[in-house]
């Protein structure tokens, strides 16, 4: 099947959950584009603007590691026009949340309408959303981050190399989306190890690829920076700690570790991270307990100890790979609750960087939204494959690049139609 027959089978499949989110995103966020709503930070950009262009700091977005963003602006010819950015920016968002959908293989309709309104929906998205001239970056970035992660999981010999360079610049324009690329590959790995109890060599060489894929596109990643760093003659800011990268993470690693766990904690059950105005973290917390309900009962139909001892210990890292992006962030002086896998400054403070970087913790996956369609695709795919095995009809085969095919039922026997008169032309 060429390239070509397998983008018009998808499109086929996915057109409507994706014109329906579109369409939802555009009545929800309306208020904000319509009214040019934005932060501070908005407030001194213009209707032109590039990164990396601001007169009073040149190179201001490369300092913070964000390198990718100038190309992108450069696409973009500058336009800083809130309600195009807003529609480009929904437009992103409902796409990878369609694409979740694919990579968790929903198969209920309802979810695959779902997934994608409740990504592009969240009211996190709202909040970068007021980052108007650069919010069209940062959900290109988080649908890099998915196919990243889709590409680690293709099962294609050598495929993840290409998510090796979408994970790089996904990075490049934010990097806190590396915690949506390994929540992802988290979560993933759960399903498979729920999925195919018994076949550790696949589920083995699928957490490597996802490895190499996280590995080389971080390295990636650095390699770039210090070549930009190099040819703006610019050293690293000490906003967030980026300046810190290297052996000064390995050593605040333990340290991390610890705090990424309370964070993830005080997140859900405290105010000292976000406070819940609206009820999203309870609907974060409702997620989470219908996940975990959805997986203790495939746990009991599948009466299989080992899968279930390696399904808690990746449910136990779910926190810390939702925080690897802030392993290099040091412990501030706010007096609030600190996070991240290195510690990071209080987010009660609710300081920002020019281009919109919470200081608060547990990752990308709570902080752009991201977390309702994860969890929910999540959560579908658990329900389905438990249904599936209690009725015999479980899947044995690994995530692939190909589309998901119709099923072909054998064809019945052809009726025969009755005849008006025995031995006469029926007619």
């Amino acid at each position: 099947m060429d390239w070509q027959k397998k983008v018009s089978l998808w499109w086929a499949k996915n057109f409507r959950p994706l014109v329906v989110a579109l369409l939802v995103g555009c009545g929800v966020h309306y208020t904000i584009y319509a009214n040019q709503l934005g932060n501070f930070d908005a407030v001194h950009i213009g209707a032109l603007y590039t990164a990396d262009g601001w007169p009073e700091h040149l190179y201001w977005e490369t300092q913070q590691g964000r390198w990718a963003l100038r190309l992108v602006d450069m696409l973009r010819g500058g336009i800083n026009q809130p309600a195009l950015s807003a529609l480009l920016m929904l437009f992103l968002y409902a796409l990878a949340g369609v694409l979740l959908t694919d990579l968790f293989a929903v198969r209920s309709r309802v979810a695959k309408y779902l997934i994608p309104l409740t990504l592009v929906c969240a009211p996190y998205v709202a909040e970068v959303e007021t980052y108007h001239y650069c919010s069209v970056s940062y959900a290109l970035s988080f649908l890099l981050a998915v196919l990243a992660v889709r590409s680690a999981v293709c099962g294609v010999r050598f495929v993840w190399l290409m998510g090796t360079v979408c994970l790089a610049f996904a990075l490049g324009m934010y990097q806190a989306n590396l915690g949506t690329a390994a929540g992802l590959c988290v979560m993933l790995l759960l399903l498979a190890v729920l999925r195919r109890p018994g076949e550790w060599q696949a589920t083995g060489l699928t957490a490597l690829r996802m490895v190499l894929m996280g590995g080389s596109g971080a390295a990636l990643y650095m390699l770039i920076l210090k070549l930009f760093l190099r040819l703006y003659d610019v050293g690293l800011s000490g906003i967030n700690g980026i300046n810190t990268v290297g052996m000064e993470t390995l050593r605040n690693l333990p340290l991390g570790l610890k705090n990424a766990y309370f964070d993830f904690y005080a997140y859900l059950f405290t105010h000292g991270i976000a406070q819940n105005h609206y009820g999203q973290i309870a609907g974060y917390l409702l997620l989470f307990v219908l996940a975990a309900l959805a997986g203790l009962r495939w746990l009991v139909v599948l009466h299989d100890r080992k899968a279930a001892a390696a399904a808690v210990v990746l449910v136990a890292l779910l926190p810390a790979a939702a925080n690897v992006d802030r392993r290099y962030q040091h412990r501030g002086h706010c007096g609030a609750a600190d996070g991240g896998l290195a510690g990071h400054r209080g987010a009660v403070c609710h300081r920002r960087d020019r281009r919109g970087s919470r200081t608060d913790g547990t990752g990308v996956l709570l902080g752009d939204g991201a977390l309702h369609g994860v969890l929910c695709g999540a959560a579908a795919r658990v329900c389905r494959a438990g249904q599936q095995r209690r009725g015999g009809h479980a899947e044995t085969k690994d995530h692939s690049c190909e589309p998901r095919q119709p099923p072909v039922y054998p064809a019945g026997r052809k009726r025969r139609l009755p005849e008006r008169r025995r031995g006469r032309d029926p007619g």
